[in-house]
């Protein structure tokens, strides 16, 4: 599936029927990593006819649906607007951060947990330790990273 489900493609009892759908067909291995979307999205909305919402809309259906499934499967709410995060705070679910660097993620742990994604470095492997050492509890990188320095990082002992 997708990393993050944007709200705004589908409503959001269809969303939490989808992710319940897959936590009943491949249990403990679903994540509900939600997302409002930003301006980014909203070429993608408005080409298949679909509403662009205000963010405070596109927010309020990101909480319906984490609040539906923080008790049924792992929550990640991508990070974003301050109003966003506190959300996520709010809810007690992970905030989930895109190419930030390791100060940054800590100065995020620090409120809760926090998941980081994104593009790889060169360096994965002093990449990842500085993410776990910042507080991240995952790493998602995008597609180009070395697989192999990921396996070795795990291999010796990474988290």
């Amino acid at each position: 599936g997708p990393l993050v489900a944007r709200v705004g493609m589908v409503g959001p009892t269809h969303l939490i029927g989808q992710f319940r759908s897959l936590a009943s067909i491949a249990p403990g291995r679903v994540i509900a990593a939600l997302g409002t979307g930003d301006a980014k999205s909203r070429d993608e909305l408005e080409g298949y006819g679909l509403v662009f919402a205000s963010a405070e809309q596109r927010r309020s259906e990101v909480e319906l649906v984490a609040r539906a499934l923080k008790d049924e499967v792992p929550v990640w709410i991508g990070a974003g607007a301050q109003a966003t995060n506190q959300m996520a705070r709010d809810l007690d679910v992970v905030l989930n951060v895109w190419d930030i660097d390791a100060d940054q993620l800590a100065t995020r742990a620090l409120d809760g947990p926090v998941t980081w994604a994104g593009p790889g470095r060169e360096d994965v492997e002093g990449h990842l330790d500085e993410l776990f050492a910042a507080g991240a509890q995952w790493a998602v990188f995008a597609p180009g990273v070395d697989v192999a320095a990921l396996a070795h990082w795990r291999a010796r002992g990474g988290c």
